[in-house]
């Protein structure tokens, strides 16, 4: 019994031995992969594979926003784009944070999206339309919360257009519980998803 019992106690020593070799060797091969390999985001944009938009770190440095459908495998699967309207919803404060890196990954198939915005801009070739533009002038005017968006047609007007992604930490005008630590221009969001619907019937009826 003492026999059988050591047996049963060597082989689970066994086990566990070789368990903790394999998962030690795993552990030091995925180490010595993250040290002899460059995971800066230089290298990472130089590694990436261009499909037809504008890689990412080009788009940050330069802005444009141009989406060029190409003839890749990818976007070669999907050829009944023309039939669908593509929406594209940011802001004006946030535009070319977000945007590029959009228009060179998730919409690069799309020919012409819709791009609203709170704030009329160009980005490369496409427009970006001021989907507020037509909202009530009265309601706007008693509203708060589109003194954000008077501050953007104001810089607009002034030519200082560059300046608008400064107002992002402008804080929200109507706080309370449900709104801390939200920003002026996280609020005015909430007036666009209607006359986007609007707006794009309009313009790809």
């Amino acid at each position: 019994m003492l026999a059988n019992l050591a047996g049963r106690l060597s082989i689970r020593t066994l086990s566990t031995f070789l368990a903790a070799c394999i998962i030690t060797s795993v552990l030091v091969l995925a180490l010595l992969s993250f040290l002899t390999n460059d995971y800066s985001i230089e290298a990472i944009e130089t590694r990436r594979p261009n499909r037809g938009g504008i890689p990412h770190g080009i788009a940050r440095t330069q802005r444009i926003g141009k989406s060029s459908a190409n003839t890749d495998d990818f976007c070669a699967k999907h050829l009944d784009l023309d039939n669908i309207a593509v929406v594209v919803k940011t802001g004006a404060t946030a535009i070319h944070d977000r945007l590029p890196t959009q228009l060179s990954t998730a919409l690069r198939c799309v020919k012409e999206p819709l791009i609203f915005s709170d704030l009329d801009a160009n980005l490369g070739d496409l427009h970006v339309h001021d989907v507020l533009s037509n909202f009530t002038t009265s309601v706007a005017e008693s509203n708060r919360e589109f003194d954000i968006y008077r501050m953007q047609q104001e810089y607009l007007a002034q030519g200082k257009a560059n300046d608008v992604p400064r107002l992002r930490n402008l804080p929200i005008p109507t706080k309370d519980w449900r709104t801390e630590g939200k920003s002026a221009a996280w609020a005015l969001d909430k007036y666009k998803f209607l006359h986007m619907v609007e707006r794009a019937w309009q313009l790809r009826s």
